[in-house]
């Protein structure tokens, strides 16, 4: 049985982790610029979990980052955090009815704060969750304000270092 996933109004920065039947599954884009998933499967009965965590939470999230942030050359290799901190799960089951065409349909309502499932098949919807962690999202603003505040002060150090070199040499 085959079948295919399609994720719409999905941002690229959140990166899913999808799991069709406790097997990892990978996304491509579709031409209008949507995550499909396709998936094949040995029986009719399907499990579907997609889940986004996001990486800035918990207790030692400042921690993670502090240290992440120097390994990677004062955030120079660190890639920039999404400041909007989405958390996102959903649990599916469907039954697939044919062998080719079975099509799930996630749409995320941003507004809303939840995602309206729709398909040609029978699929219940376990569980729906679609938030913005607050401590999360301060975490991620208060890490970029660190990696603007880190770049600055080497700036004028190195700013600083160059006067002395030049003043230096010239007297």
């Amino acid at each position: 049985m085959e079948g295919v996933i399609i994720l719409k109004n999905f941002k690229t920065k959140w990166r899913p982790f999808v799991l069709i039947n406790d097997r990892q599954y990978r996304y491509r884009y579709n031409q209008n610029r949507e995550l499909t998933i396709p998936f094949k499967s040995d029986n009719n009965d399907v499990h579907i979990i997609i889940r986004r965590d996001y990486e800035l939470r918990g207790a030692s999230a400042i921690l993670n980052f502090i240290l992440s942030f120097l390994f990677s050359v004062f955030g120079l290799f660190n890639p920039l955090y999404d400041l909007k901190a989405v958390f996102l799960d959903v649990n599916i089951n469907a039954v697939l009815a044919k062998e080719e065409g079975n099509k799930i349909i996630l749409d995320f309502d941003k507004k809303k704060r939840k995602v309206l499932v729709s398909s040609n098949i029978n699929a219940v919807v376990f569980k729906n969750e679609f938030k913005i962690g607050k401590l999360a999202k301060a975490t991620s603003i208060l890490s970029l304000l660190w990696q603007i505040f880190a770049w600055i002060t080497i700036i004028i150090i190195v700013i600083y270092s160059l006067i002395n070199l030049f003043t230096s040499n010239i007297v």
